[in-house]
């Protein structure tokens, strides 16, 4: 041992050096990360291709944001930061790993919306080995070729989006696009910041390539936008039952937000519930039929439960309408309802 510390050169002893400082710090929170998996607060799992889906996710947007940022930056008029121009360079942002540390990662909001990607990406995922995609795109051309033509371009404007951001298998492909606008807005800051630590530019020259890359965002022209809107067309009154098998899966989780008020990305953090009974509630609460509501069930939960006819009649229409009220309010009215339940007033 200690001829091995007599070899060691000046590198590997500041890494030890870092590696004891880090551990240091972090000794604090072993137990409670422990804690935390011995006892989650919550009967939701997340298996371990979730788990690396959505720190995959978390790190390419993070690098994503971070680089077009630089390049943003480095192409103005004057502007000569050789670290910037590595990190616009750089496969992997060098922002990443410093918000991680200092708890910036942690986003509720964020968190929320890489959960429900990464179920989005389960749920198609389990549907394919059931429908194959050949089978889907089929059945989505009866929209590009409906005689009403607010249909037809409603689709044709979901089948670009969707071209853009899936790959051939019809699994999407994560970039910054997918983020809201408010949650990409706040990531995009928080990298400015990181920036700024790490390269010591101007702040004014990042905060122009922020600006710039703000402007940029086109929320609106997501898939998932694009989707809602063929669905408000295609949901009316008297009109047929959403179809798994028909519609897609983005389609159907589409059309019975509109019906319900819900958003799809409430009903997709549903069907990763115990059960998928929250799921099972907004279906019956439309009236859809048996027969719809239990093959969409049977089709997303891999076939390891049937929704029985019973089950799902007993459940009273106007109870799952006036619950689906409910957990579509603001989800801010939502927690403060939750942190209020427990307080007695006079």
């Amino acid at each position: 041992m200690g001829e091995r510390a007599l070899r060691m050169t000046g590198n590997d002893r500041n890494r030890l050096t870092q590696l004891a400082m880090e551990a240091s710090r972090n000794s604090a929170s072993i137990h409670r990360d422990l804690a935390a998996l011995l006892f989650p607060m919550s009967n939701v799992s997340f298996t371990d291709r979730m788990l690396s889906n959505i720190r995959q996710s978390l790190l390419k947007l993070v690098s994503e944001i971070e680089s077009e940022l630089c390049r943003i930056a480095v192409n103005q008029p004057g502007s000569s930061n050789e670290i910037l121009l590595d990190m616009g360079n750089a496969k992997r942002g060098s922002s990443y790993d410093l918000l991680k540390e200092a708890g910036l990662l942690r986003d509720q909001d964020l968190l929320e919306f890489l959960h429900c990607r990464a179920q989005e990406h389960e749920l198609n995922v389990q549907m394919t080995r059931t429908i194959p995609q050949e089978q889907l795109d089929t059945a989505f051309h009866q929209y590009l070729d409906h005689e009403n033509s607010a249909i037809a371009d409603a689709a044709m404007a979901m089948f670009v989006a969707r071209s853009k951001t899936c790959d051939p298998d019809g699994q999407i492909q994560l970039t910054a696009i997918h983020l809201p606008a408010e949650l990409f807005h706040k990531i995009t800051w928080h990298v400015v910041a990181a920036v700024k630590n790490l390269s010591g530019a101007d702040v004014d020259q990042l905060s122009f390539a922020a600006q710039k890359l703000l402007a940029q965002h086109e929320e609106g022209s997501s898939l998932q936008n694009r989707t809602l809107r063929l669905a408000q067309l295609l949901v009316k009154p008297n009109s047929e039952d959403p179809q798994l098998e028909t519609a897609g899966l983005d389609l159907f989780l589409a059309q019975i937000s509109i019906g319900s008020g819900l958003s799809v990305d409430q009903l997709l953090s549903f069907t990763n519930e115990p059960g998928m009974a929250r799921f099972v509630i907004a279906m019956r609460s439309l009236d859809l039929s048996y027969h719809a509501a239990s093959s969409g069930f049977t089709i997303l939960n891999g076939g390891d439960a049937v929704l029985t006819a019973a089950a799902y009649e007993e459940i009273d229409s106007e109870d799952a309408r006036c619950l689906v009220k409910n957990w579509a309010m603001n989800s801010s009215y939502q927690y403060a309802l939750e942190a209020l339940g427990n307080q007695r007033f006079p």
